[in-house]
């Protein structure tokens, strides 16, 4: 926690979110001086009412011109909108610990020029929901190859200065306003990231409570769009390590057990 920073802008892109929304606010830990704005994105629940009620201000997305998609859109109003010069970017489903935002709010006051994110600890709570494992691990393994940092922005919680936002377009980027998997290609227009995996005591989220079904959805959206922006060695390696996940099925019955245990770890 930092009690002397300067106020922050949280913005939340919500779409029927009425399940969400209130306890995302709440986990933000606020304080005076900050702002949290629920950008209401056609909702047909009662997701502008709860937040409201938790305590945000709520702006309402609006029709979104030609060639944007919803979430971009959404993203767009609350950077303009918001007051403060940190802005973090937090989607429905996150839940934050105490001093996250503080700790947030450093990163973007050390770097102003550089977009932060945050992957959070993806908890889960039905079987199906554990098939999207893999995939998050390979997506974190791809942000720092070999030490080296990648433009690779996770989507879930983002943090920047608001003036560097709007310098380059922010989600308005030609590149971003259209895009599927807007946290790539946000990535790519800062030039800069940092990208962090939260420990689960700092800031969690449930990615898809639907289970499977969900994860193909999302998924096989994420690594169509991300494919093209990995580097060929870093994609290579990435399917040798799923194969020898396989153990005995793809390899060998001796790398059953280490596959296992690894996969467990």
């Amino acid at each position: 926690a930092d009690a002397s920073r300067a106020p922050a802008s949280a913005v939340v892109p919500a779409r029927n979110e009425a399940g969400n929304v209130a306890a995302c606010v709440a986990s933000l830990h606020a304080r005076a001086g900050d702002e949290v704005i629920v950008v209401d994105d056609e909702s047909t629940d009662a997701t502008a009412l709860l937040a409201r009620g938790a305590g945000a201000t709520v702006l309402q997305a609006g029709s979104r011109p030609d060639g944007w998609l919803g979430k971009p859109w959404a993203c767009q109003r609350g950077g303009e909108a918001a007051r403060h010069d940190t802005v973090v970017m937090v989607d429905a489903d996150v839940r934050l610990a105490p001093g996250a935002l503080d700790a947030l709010a450093a990163m973007v006051r050390s770097h102003p020029d550089r977009l932060t994110s945050v992957q959070p600890w993806h908890a889960v709570e039905r079987p199906g929901e554990h098939a999207s494992m893999l995939f998050n691990l390979l997506a974190i393994m791809a942000a720092r190859p070999f030490g080296r940092r990648q433009p690779l922005a996770f989507g879930p919680v983002l943090a920047c200065s608001r003036a560097r936002y709007l310098a380059l377009g922010g989600h308005g980027h030609p590149s971003v306003r259209g895009a599927l998997v807007e946290d790539l290609a946000l990535g790519r227009a800062f030039g800069d990231v940092a990208s962090h995996v939260a420990l689960p005591s700092a800031a969690r989220y449930r990615m898809y409570p639907d289970g499977v079904a969900g994860v193909v959805r999302g998924f096989t959206r994420s690594i169509g769009a991300g494919l093209g922006r990995t580097d060929p060695l870093v994609t290579v390696l990435a399917v040798a390590w799923c194969a020898a996940l396989g153990g005995g099925l793809f390899v060998s019955p001796w790398l059953w057990l280490p596959s296992a245990v690894q996969v467990l770890a």
